[in-house]
């Protein structure tokens, strides 16, 4: 029958971290929060000593303490990293394109891309008069109320006289 198993001082040591990290849950606030105790920490040891030295060591905590809170802020740009992304190489979101529903004969047609409603416009079966609803919208407007379908309504050619 085993009564104990004794863990070396430093292993409960880290156990110990590992569970106050998962008491706070948030790992970018455990780091600003120790950065604040260093610096505390380091305020209490320059007492008494030289007040040059007390203030640069101030300057210092307090640099660390900034450049520890952007760490786990993703995808941010710095210069030690020329220029480039310091996250993850995780591609931004694709942008969904709104689709609309045309009103035709009293009937709901589609859903249409901008392309499609381009083409209906071009046919003139689209015009600014036409009813449209996307998801979202509280209820059918007419096209021209639409900011984005203005580049759809502007694109059409005038009729060709005669």
């Amino acid at each position: 029958m085993v009564e104990n198993i004794s863990l070396p001082p430093e292993v409960e040591a880290v156990l110990d971290k590992r569970s106050e990290m998962g008491i706070i849950g948030n790992l970018g606030a455990y780091a600003q929060f120790q950065a604040a105790n260093a610096i505390e920490e380091s305020a209490k040891n320059s007492i008494g000593g030289n007040l040059g030295a007390a203030g640069m060591g101030l300057g210092v905590g307090a640099a660390m303490m900034g450049q520890i809170g952007n760490i786990f802020q993703p995808n941010q740009v710095t210069p030690s990293t020329g220029g480039q992304s310091a996250g993850p190489d995780v591609p931004p979101p694709i942008p969904v394109a709104a689709e609309y529903f045309v009103a035709v004969n009293g009937k709901s047609e589609g859903p249409y891309s901008m392309d499609q409603l381009s083409q209906m416009a071009f046919a003139q079966n689209f015009t600014a008069g036409s009813m449209v609803w996307k998801k979202g919208m509280a209820g059918w407007v007419a096209a021209s109320t639409v900011p984005d379908l203005a580049n759809v309504l502007n694109n059409m050619p005038p009729p060709i006289p005669g």
